[in-house]
């Protein structure tokens, strides 16, 4: 419909949205991605994984997702024409790391693109559950439980549901989240009311506190317990009394992200945050297509 609109010619099936996309796409925050192309009619050869290992260290952080451990990100497994792909903040950092591999793996030729990878663009921080769409929920968390294959269930304050599959790699720190006022988000699974599978969450406020004694009210020194109730000695002036001791909340901002191998192409690595925009100023280099 969208093509007959606007007189757009169609040539072929497949995608067509995501190309009519890409033409209406107006970047906040982009990515760029260095794509090398291989022979079809010879075998897909094997990137090491050392190799993406001493680029990976070279260009962080300004390359994201090209390992995990010893298990090679940058390769697809499928027929495709694409020998690997290499994403990050700087054309000229994934230009360096994609050239040399495709010197070395024999790549036919490769090209640079300006993406929406690594971004978070399909957040809408909007609460509302459609299916599919990706939503952010705030809320404290009042249980979690794992079901025979592994994967948790998280239940809210608010009647709200999250599912995290086992293979994110997540499951122990949820395990210790029971009563941390958390933001979760990720996408609305259809056909079940209220859940989203989950691709992040933060905790805004932990459950834990701490106990501390005072300072002491005389010199401001540390004060130690004499083992009676609630009696406190300063051990730079030597002041004692009956003091309440001083609760705390450790109150903790931190993110439970899944493991490498498990982001989904437009899901923002951490190792992204604070580098948002700076592939929309950095100046371009000349050489984008080989």
């Amino acid at each position: 419909r969208v093509s007959e609109k606007v007189g757009a010619k169609l040539i072929g099936g497949r995608g067509t949205i995501g190309a009519l996309a890409s033409i209406g796409f107006v970047p906040r925050d982009a990515t760029y991605e260095f794509i090398a192309y291989r022979n079809e009619d010879s075998e897909r050869p094997t990137i090491d994984a050392q190799d993406v290992t001493t680029w990976d260290t070279a260009t962080k952080p300004f390359t994201f997702l090209n390992i995990d451990g010893t298990h090679v990100l940058i390769e697809p497994h499928g027929p495709d024409p694409v020998l690997f792909g290499v994403r990050g903040d700087s054309p000229y950092h994934v230009i360096s790391m994609g050239n040399y591999l495709a010197n070395k793996y024999g790549a036919i030729g490769w090209i640079v693109y300006l993406t929406n990878q690594g971004t978070d663009e399909h957040r809408t921080h909007s609460g509302k559950y459609i299916p599919y769409r990706n939503v952010d929920v705030i809320g404290i968390i009042v249980s979690v439980s794992f079901d025979e294959y592994g994967h948790a269930h998280i239940k809210l304050d608010n009647g709200m549901r999250a599912i995290t599959y086992r293979h994110l790699g997540i499951s122990k720190e949820l395990s210790n989240c029971v009563g941390c006022l958390v933001d979760i988000w990720g996408g609305v699974k259809p056909g079940e009311e209220n859940t989203i599978y989950v691709e992040g969450i933060r905790v805004l406020h932990d459950r834990e506190i701490e106990i501390t004694n005072p300072r002491c009210p005389r010199c401001g020194g540390p004060m130690e317990s004499l083992g009676r109730v609630g009696i406190l000695r300063c051990k730079r002036c030597g002041f004692k009394d009956k003091l309440p001791r001083v609760i705390s909340a450790r109150n903790r901002w931190f993110l439970i992200n899944p493991r490498e191998s498990e982001y989904r192409h437009l899901m923002k690595p951490i190792e992204r945050v604070g580098l948002e925009g700076l592939a929309l100023y950095i100046p371009k280099p000349l050489l984008w297509v080989y």
